[in-house]
C-alpha cells in the first residue's frame, strides 16, 4: 500500500512575476528535471478589517512545470495543489535559516486579470473558457 501520509495544502493568489522555467538535479535519482519557480501573493483580512498579504515561494515540476510556464505570467491568479516543506539554508552572515516553500503537485485552475478561467491544466480543460484561445494551440489536453 503507498504512503499516502503526507498534508494536502492549497494556495490560491497572483503570481507576482514570470515563471522561471530551469532542469535540476534530483537528488535521490539523479535525473534531470524541469522545475517551474514562481511566488504566489495571496490576500487576506484579519476579523478587524486589518488586509494583508503572505507571500509564498512556490515550484512545480515535470510536466506541470512545462505546462504552467508556457500559459502563465505575472498577475496570473492560480490555484495551486501541494504540500509546504521547510528548507534549510546558511546566509551570508553564518546563520542557519530554515524557510517554507510550496512544493506544487497540480496547478489546478488559472484565470486572467478579469476573471475569465484560462484552463484547468489538469484532467480535462476548457478551451473555450478563455476567448480566442484554440484547443490545438495548448500545451495540454484540452477535451
Amino acid at each position: 500500500m503507498a504512503n499516502t501520509n503526507f498534508t494536502h495544502n492549497m494556495v490560491t493568489g497572483n503570481l507576482t512575476r514570470d515563471i522561471e522555467l530551469k532542469e535540476r538535479t534530483v537528488a535521490a535519482t539523479g535525473e534531470i528535471m524541469k522545475v517551474a519557480d514562481f511566488t504566489v501573493a495571496s490576500n487576506y483580512e484579519k476579523r478587524n478589517g486589518e488586509k494583508g498579504v503572505t507571500y509564498y515561494k512556490a515550484s512545480l515540476w515535470g510536466e506541470e512545470a512545462e505546462k504552467a510556464a508556457a500559459m502563465l505570467k505575472k498577475g496570473t491568479l492560480v490555484k495551486v495543489r501541494g504540500t509546504l516543506v521547510p528548507e534549510t539554508w546558511t546566509g551570508r552572515d553564518g546563520i542557519q535559516r530554515t524557510d517554507l516553500t510550496f512544493h506544487g503537485r497540480t496547478l489546478v485552475d488559472a484565470w486572467d486579470r478579469n476573471g475569465r478561467a484560462w484552463a484547468q491544466v489538469t484532467g480535462s480543460a476548457k478551451a473555450e473558457s478563455q476567448p480566442g484561445i484554440k484547443a490545438e494551440t495548448l500545451p495540454f489536453n484540452a477535451a
